[in-house]
C-alpha cells in the first residue's frame, strides 16, 4: 500500500505555511532560554484530556497548550497562560488565549483574549512578556537559579 501523492502534497508543510500557535510558543520558549542562559525556560505543555489533547469547544475539537516558565535547577514552574485553538486543518484561528489574572489586570484586559490571526497572537504575546509581573517572575527565577549550585537539587521543597 502506498499513500497517494495528493495526500503527501497536502499534509507536508509548505515553506509559506504560517507557523502553528504551538510552534510560535516553542520559539518564544527558546528565546527565553537563550536570554537567561537557560536558567529559565519557556515550556509548552500540551494539556492532556480524555481525548488525548483534544477537547470540544463550541462543538469543535480543540488543542490546548499551557505555557509555563520553568527554572529546571530549582524544579520550579510558574503557569503563565494557555492557548486553545481549533484542530481544524484549514485554520489555527480564532485562538483563545487565557492569561494569569495579575497580568490581565496590569494589561487592563480580560483574562480571556481572542486572537483572530497570527499577528494578533504575536502582539498579545509581546504584551504578556513585557508585563511587570512576567518580568518579575523571570527575574526572580533567574536570580534564584544563579545562586543554586550547578547540578545540585534545591534543598527547598514545595509545601
Amino acid at each position: 500500500m502506498k499513500l497517494p501523492d495528493r495526500f503527501l502534497a497536502e499534509v507536508t508543510p509548505k515553506p509559506d505555511d504560517s507557523l502553528s500557535p504551538r510552534s510560535i510558543l516553542a520559539t518564544l520558549g527558546e528565546l527565553i532560554g537563550e536570554q537567561t542562559d537557560h536558567h529559565v525556560m519557556g515550556v509548552v505543555e500540551y494539556r492532556k484530556t480524555t481525548f488525548d489533547g483534544l477537547v470540544f469547544g463550541d462543538g469543535i475539537q480543540q488543542f490546548i497548550y499551557d505555557f509555563v516558565l520553568s527554572a529546571p535547577i530549582l524544579s520550579y514552574r510558574y503557569y503563565l497562560f494557555h492557548i486553545q485553538y481549533p484542530a481544524n486543518p484549514s485554520s489555527y484561528y480564532p485562538l483563545k488565549l487565557t492569561i494569569d489574572m495579575d497580568i490581565a489586570q496590569q494589561l487592563n484586559c480580560s483574562t480571556e483574549i481572542t486572537c483572530k490571526q497570527a499577528e494578533d497572537f504575536e502582539a498579545q504575546l509581546e504584551r504578556i512578556m513585557a508585563a511587570d509581573k512576567t518580568i518579575a517572575v523571570v527575574r526572580s527565577l533567574y536570580q534564584h537559579s544563579q545562586s543554586e549550585p550547578s547540578g545540585s537539587p534545591s534543598i527547598l521543597q514545595d509545601e
